[in-house]
């Protein structure tokens, strides 16, 4: 018995020496930031938010620290600020945005759709959490016909649009009039759908202002980085990596 626990404590040590050490930190501060944050999102425009288990199509992480899409706070900030009465969100996986927006907008309805029945089903959760269940509306595979319906003329909306490459076919205001006139956010995917980008320019540039943002590096000020003891601040920027392929970029429209 004891040459076994011998032995597995060798085995134990020899396997912790192959795992490089930020790993171990990573491990350790994960744990830590469950405890402080309680299941809810730590820091950014959602702050407070009580976040479900998982998330889908994204890294877990960022989105319970907040700083997930970190690039675009400030804009979601302004969106909030310019009172829109309806969101419509295609795309909306677990229901990070569809949730956060409905909680700090208590006015707007927002509609939020999602292909995959698994994402649909920790976005009911998610919503449920935060008691926002009856202002957001879910549906599944966002069709033309579907956001053409709730879109209307596009006044007083915002369109969020993150659908993995096939942005270009949804956001075609020859076929949908109301886009002329809605707020617009496109996650962008170049590298996967080559041409998007100038095909989308050259659909709005009459008609909106056109802002481009790129992902950049994570730093430990992403959130308050006293709440981390400093020894463990490269893990903590390990846990905000948010795997994001080279060459993703947002695309902000706003009417002219």
């Amino acid at each position: 018995m004891q040459v076994t626990a011998w032995l597995a404590g060798r085995l134990g040590a020899a396997a912790r020496a192959l795992v490089p050490r930020a790993w171990h930190r990573s491990t350790r501060l994960a744990r830590q930031l469950l405890d402080k944050c309680d299941g809810r999102v730590l820091s950014g425009p959602f702050a407070g938010c009580r976040y479900v288990s998982g998330s889908h199509g994204s890294t877990y992480w960022p989105k319970l620290l907040g700083t997930y899409e970190c690039e675009l706070h400030g804009l979601i900030e302004e969106i909030l600020g310019r009172g829109f009465s309806r969101a419509l969100i295609a795309g909306a996986a677990e229901g990070y945005y569809a949730a956060g927006l409905a909680i700090r907008s208590p006015r707007m309805e927002v509609v939020a759709w999602e292909a995959s029945p698994a994402a649909r089903e920790l976005l009911g959760e998610l919503l449920a959490k935060n008691g926002v269940g009856d202002r957001v509306r879910v549906r599944g595979i966002c069709t033309m016909s579907e956001l053409a319906c709730e879109l209307g003329n596009g006044a007083d909306t915002f369109l969020l649009v993150d659908i993995e490459g096939a942005e270009a076919i949804l956001t075609d205001p020859a076929r949908l009039d109301g886009l002329n006139r809605a707020e617009l956010l496109i996650e962008t995917h170049e590298p996967f759908v080559p041409g998007v980008e100038a095909l989308l320019t050259e659909r709005f540039a009459a008609t909106h202002h056109l802002r481009w943002i790129a992902p950049r590096p994570r730093r430990v000020e992403e959130i308050a980085p006293q709440q981390v003891a400093k020894r463990f601040h490269g893990a903590l920027v390990q846990l905000m990596d948010e795997r994001r392929p080279a060459g993703i970029r947002w695309l902000h429209l706003r009417p002219r």
